[in-house]
């Protein structure tokens, strides 16, 4: 038994003899085949980051979950990470953590190891423990700065049964099967194509690894919508990253999420978009189906011909023609 383990139990002692009375006497631990420990990610849901086109959070946060446990009395976890592409932030019970309300005891954190972290908690004394499924912990881990390859590690458990468990309120291990989880990113390379948009000084730029023709961007007034025409082999999984001017086509209100962006018609529930002063970048993947139609929908478009460019040219025209009319009568 490591030293790890062996204080975490010290340190919880008051509270498990509080409860014993609570407890059953045997010593020996329920088959609970169906009990889960996991690790997973809180935002974003895809843990996958494409550093080239999408800005990288500064930290990542994971929740520890259990699953299906019966009179879990204490816990503890010691969690693991490459520290070249994480590194650690913090650790804590939420509000809404399995022993809530009960008065828990913690333990740790100890972040002797680098890439490493420990963490535990038990029921107060006199509490009944935890039956369900619910949140042990949560996790916070700071993304460090990508270098140009893709990269990945998992994000796991270290010393299951001993510096990783569960139990009962008279100490008995509870089993479980770990799920943990990953992090990763890469950098994604396609073809830049630009769009020419009469009316603007500055063009459309997407970058694919599917085929869009160049100066294909298609201005939709109406709609307020600008779409590109993507053809690529059925079954890939595609990318597009468009760089769209403010002069072009923006929002009129500060919430990105007031962008509409569309699969064939169909709305997407999360694309990747951000913005500066100037530009906004939409970052989306989809399936190909052959040839495939991507929109972006803001607020405002730019018209493919302005009222006061007809004006104009209208007065220009007549300007010409009363200028002939004058030289027919000298």
């Amino acid at each position: 038994m490591k030293v790890e383990r062996r204080l975490f139990l010290l340190l919880i002692l008051s509270s498990v003899l509080a409860t014993m009375l609570l407890a059953s006497l045997s010593s020996t631990a329920r088959a609970q085949a169906s009990t889960q420990l996991i690790i997973q990610p809180v935002q974003p849901s895809n843990i996958n980051f494409y550093a080239n086109f999408t800005t990288l959070p500064a930290a990542i946060t994971f929740n520890i979950t259990v699953v299906n446990v019966t009179k879990l009395g204490s816990w503890q976890v010691t969690v693991e990470w490459n520290e070249g592409l994480l590194s650690y932030t913090s650790i804590s019970l939420p509000t809404d953590n399995v022993f809530a309300g009960q008065g828990p005891i913690t333990a740790g954190p100890d972040t002797s190891v680098l890439g490493r972290v420990t963490y535990g908690a038990a029921a107060g004394p006199g509490q009944p423990g935890f039956n369900g499924s619910g949140i042990l912990a949560q996790i916070v881990l700071a993304i460090d700065t990508p270098v140009q390859a893709p990269a990945s590690c998992p994000i796991d458990f270290e010393g299951l049964t001993v510096d990783t468990f569960l139990t009962e309120l008279n100490l008995a291990d509870i089993p479980f099967t770990p799920v943990i989880s990953t992090f990763s990113y890469q950098y994604l390379h396609g073809i830049v194509v630009t769009h020419t948009i009469s009316g603007s000084n500055s063009p459309v730029t997407t970058t694919s690894n599917g085929t869009i023709q160049p100066n294909s961007g298609v201005i939709d007034t109406v709609n307020k919508t600008i779409s590109f025409n993507v053809t690529g082999n059925t079954g890939d999984i595609a990318f597009l990253y468009a760089i769209l001017p403010k002069d072009v086509i923006k929002i009129n209100v500060t919430d990105l999420g007031h962008w509409n962006v569309t699969v064939n018609g169909v709305k997407q529930s999360s694309p990747q978009v951000t913005e500066n002063a100037t530009h906004t970048f939409v970052y989306m993947t989809f399936p190909f189906a052959s040839q495939v139609t991507l929109g972006v929908q803001g607020d405002w478009i730019i018209p493919e011909l302005s009222s006061m460019l007809i004006i104009l040219i209208i007065a220009s025209s007549a300007t010409v023609a009363i200028a002939k009319s004058r030289t027919k009568r000298k």
